[in-house]
């Protein structure tokens, strides 16, 4: 290797002789200069040359070389030709440095260098390349390398050509594969809207037998297991109500048999001593008042009502001394009331039995309770079920997020934004507009997809309630970039910059321009390895949804380095959690992550997760807040 320093030229003794006569392309010398020379100038950009001066002929010549620059040295690389080895003798050299315009910027000082003389041969030349000639002879080099590659290019091509077609019979195959599949899906479809409609008649069966209010059933209303709950609820206290009286009525029956007991005992006591007084004749006086003595009886059933006098007084006492015709008024006065009374508690019980059941009088009130319980389902396991269904009414009677979330169903929202709904979203409540609702405007469907979805995110904190919609269908068919390139990742993309601002102005017609909410998301914006590498939070009002929004995991995106792409949409839309079948809309449309340094994740026609190239027009589908 020869060094430059100061522009003399340090050639190794080893160096000296470059060839023996007649030599061709036999040696080869490298010289190493500094980048940057003393005078300051920077020789990088500078074309170098050979000038060479033959003593055996006195002429001169000029040789290319190759150069190589790196931070800090040039290389240049001279081969020495034949038309340089046929001069015997010395030869000296310097080099040369010139600009585009082909003036001198630079030159070393002389060296020299020697051709060996050979015995028998390789005599001098008084011929010599000039530098045209040089460049043909390079030119002719390369054309002929280029011919040998235009062979091998051609013979690549033919095969190029025949995997072309073997790969176009691959498509066509596949292609008709892929119709068979989605017809066959198609039908899998069918079946599937068959039995989620099955389904759905079942649920709304199962919520008539709930609570009614459904229009399934006749007399749904008055025969559901809210309906029984709250009847068996009243029926409860009714029950323990029913218990009290059996057991006032009982006591009432047990005291009024204990006085009819005891009443009888003393009409017995009585008849006995009246029989015992006759039998003596004690009874027999002297006329008295009332005119002559009665007459002796002997048998107490003589007694009639036209030979006594009737007492007025209820339950009277008896006198010792009294005549016969007062006491045994008395007497029959008594037996008279005990009588009445005895028939009134008759008809007290007849009364109980018709309003509450034979079973009244042959069951105790527990038994009764019980058995009441039992019927209207608040007894053991009924009871817990119905318990359940009403912590169930209960949370669909809540409001906010979660209940909107949580408990998605299909209904209605009409065929305008209305200030209702706005209000309704901006309190949290979500009571009018819940997930799984749906809008259909200017001829267009939009989904609720998921209630505060993006609340308290952002660099900047979203406070604002809102609702995250969805276009049933995409609005249209767009490129994410010009060519098949993901350079700057989703917020470098041509559809970030400029593709999605038809479907902004769509959904501000749609909803109102001050019902968008604009809030802070983190997106992708740079990629490395075919995966996203940064990123930076930027305002929004629309954007394309993202793997996790909709799969609730990624699938084709980003691999490693998916979390990117996720930012802090990092969970499955309510939506879709609920109604898988809506992601699959018989239609191919865009989501925003990165699969590879080409292409663009998106989602398939058949609902399967896919990715295409970056210049490819597939559906817009974005996503939006609205409050």
């Amino acid at each position: 290797m020869i060094k430059v320093r100061n522009k003399t030229l340090f050639i190794p003794e080893s160096e000296l002789s470059i060839a023996a006569a007649g030599d061709t392309d036999s040696a080869v010398r490298v010289f190493k200069l500094d980048r940057v020379c003393p005078d300051g100038i920077d020789l990088a950009n500078l074309s170098f040359r050979l000038d060479l001066r033959y003593t055996d002929t006195n002429s001169t010549d000029t040789a290319l070389v190759d150069k190589e620059v790196t931070d800090d040295e040039i290389t240049l690389t001279w081969t020495v030709k034949s038309s340089t080895s046929r001069h015997l003798g010395t030869i000296f050299a310097n080099i040369r440095a010139v600009n585009e315009d082909g003036n001198i910027r630079w030159a070393s000082f002389q060296g020299a260098f020697y051709v060996e003389s050979v015995i028998g041969g390789g005599t001098a030349s008084k011929d010599q390349l000039t530098e045209f000639e040089q460049l043909e002879e390079r030119i002719d080099k390369k054309t002929s390398a280029l011919d040998t590659s235009e062979a091998a290019r051609v013979e690549a091509e033919n095969g190029r050509v025949t995997a072309e077609e073997g790969r176009v019979a691959a498509e066509t195959a596949r292609v008709n594969g892929e119709i068979e599949r989605e017809q066959a899906f198609d039908t899998a479809i069918t079946d599937f809207n068959r039995d989620r409609q099955e389904l759905k008649d079942y649920r709304n069966l199962s919520e008539s037998y709930a609570h009614g209010n459904t229009g399934t059933r006749t007399g749904e209303d008055t025969d559901n297991a809210k309906y029984y709950a709250e009847k068996a609820s009243a029926s409860s206290a009714s029950a323990k109500a029913s218990e009290d009286i059996v057991t006032a009525i009982q006591v009432n029956i047990d005291n009024s048999v204990a006085a009819a007991n005891e009443a009888a005992t003393n009409a017995a006591n009585v008849a006995n001593t009246v029989q015992t007084k006759l039998d003596s004749g004690e009874l027999k006086g002297e006329k008295g008042d009332r005119g002559d003595p009665g007459p002796t009886i002997t048998d107490a059933s003589d007694l009639t009502l036209n030979t006594v006098d009737t007492v007025a007084t209820e339950y009277p006492e008896f006198n010792a001394g009294e005549e016969i015709h007062v006491f045994a008024g008395k007497v029959l006065k008594f037996l008279g009331d005990l009588k009445k009374k005895t028939e009134t508690v008759s008809s007290d019980i007849k009364t109980l039995t018709a309003k509450v059941g034979d079973a009244v009088l042959t069951t105790n009130a527990t038994d009764l309770s019980a058995a009441v319980n039992e019927v209207f389902g608040m007894a053991g396991n009924n009871a817990k079920s119905i318990e359940t269904i009403d912590g169930f009414i209960e949370a669909l009677k809540a409001d906010g997020a979660a209940r909107a979330n949580a408990l998605p169903f299909e209904h209605d929202l009409g065929t305008s934004f209305t200030a209702e709904q706005s209000a309704d979203i901006r309190s949290g409540k979500f009571e009018k507009v819940r997930t799984g609702g749906y809008w259909t405007i200017n001829g267009r469907k939009y989904w609720a997809a998921h209630a505060d979805y993006r609340l308290h995110c952002g660099d900047t904190e979203l406070t604002a309630h809102h609702m995250l919609v969805i276009p049933d269908k995409s609005f249209y068919d767009g490129v994410m970039n010009d060519t098949n390139v993901t350079t700057g990742g989703y917020n470098g993309s041509k559809m970030k910059t400029s593709g999605l601002a038809n479907a902004l102005a769509t959904v501000k017609a749609d909803f109102g321009a001050d019902h968008i909410l604009t809030h802070r998301i983190l997106l992708t914006n740079a990629v490395s390895n075919g995966m996203g590498s940064g990123w930076a939070w930027y305002d929004s009002q629309i954007d394309l949804m993202n793997e996790h929004m909709v799969y609730g995991s990624y699938a084709w995106g980003g691999g490693a380095q998916n979390g990117y792409d996720t930012g802090e949409d990092k969970s499955q839309l309510a939506l879709f959690q609920a109604r898988p079948d809506l992601i699959g809309n018989r239609q191919i449309w865009w989501l925003r992550d990165v699969q590879s340094a080409t292409a663009f994740c998106n989602v398939r026609a058949a609902g399967h997760a896919g990715n295409e190239n970056a210049s490819a027009s597939l559906g817009v589908r974005p996503a939006f807040l609205i409050y």
